[in-house]
């Protein structure tokens, strides 16, 4: 159990890690809250959830430009696991970024699609290894409704932080722990249909605040 308890702690932590680069100095409000009162299902077509965010401190300094964490581990009757992380944050940083200030060896996997809330997203997957611990991960960021890419998130959190206007910034994290590189396909299929079952049971608005319109 702690050794299955362990990985999602790696997880989180290169989640956090390169997240605390460059964290501005005020600290970040979103709007609306969603993340409190996130209506992501604890069950969906055979993974089960159990909330990990208490992992997460977000009263520390260094989290002061994340609002709200949401951070969940989902495991299978076959015993493999994933973690769902949704950060409502006023800056983000690359996971390839997180994970490589963590020890980690990282490489980008070809660009794919996948559906969720019944939208078709394209996103960038990557792999990431350390010493056999590796994890495929796939993410996309939505702001105020919008899927965006980084040059585009960059600008307009400069752009309302200029302004001195509210946004609704998240990022939605996926993270399938894979034992070696030849089970990439595998957690890749995992990925999509763990993703398809479960944005597929969250209402609107929240689906759009997190997948876009």
């Amino acid at each position: 159990m702690n050794h299955r308890r362990g990985w999602v702690a790696t997880s989180l932590l290169a989640a956090t890690y390169g997240l605390t680069l460059l964290a501005p100095k005020a600290h970040y409000r979103g709007t609306p809250d969603l993340v409190s009162s996130m209506a992501v299902p604890r069950y969906a077509d055979g993974w089960l959830g159990s909330d990990v965010s208490k992992k997460l401190n977000l009263q520390e300094d260094r989290f002061r430009f994340i609002s709200r964490a949401f951070a969940r581990e989902y495991t299978d009757p076959e015993g493999h696991s994933l973690l769902l992380l949704i950060l409502d944050a006023g800056n983000f940083h690359h996971p390839k970024v997180c994970f490589s200030n963590s020890g980690f060896t990282v490489r980008d996997l070809p660009s794919t699609t996948i559906e969720a809330a019944g939208r078709t997203l394209r996103v960038d997957p990557l792999y990431a290894d350390r010493r056999g611990e590796g994890f495929v991960v796939l993410y996309w960021m939505v702001i105020n409704n919008q899927r965006v890419d980084w040059s585009r998130q960059k600008w307009l959190q400069l752009w309302y932080s200029l302004l001195n206007r509210q946004r609704a910034g998240y990022m939605v994290r996926v993270d399938v722990r894979t034992a070696s590189e030849e089970e990439i396909p595998a957690s890749m299929d995992r990925a999509r249909h763990f993703i398809l079952q479960t944005f597929s049971q969250i209402p609107e608005p929240i689906a759009s605040h997190l997948t876009g319109t």
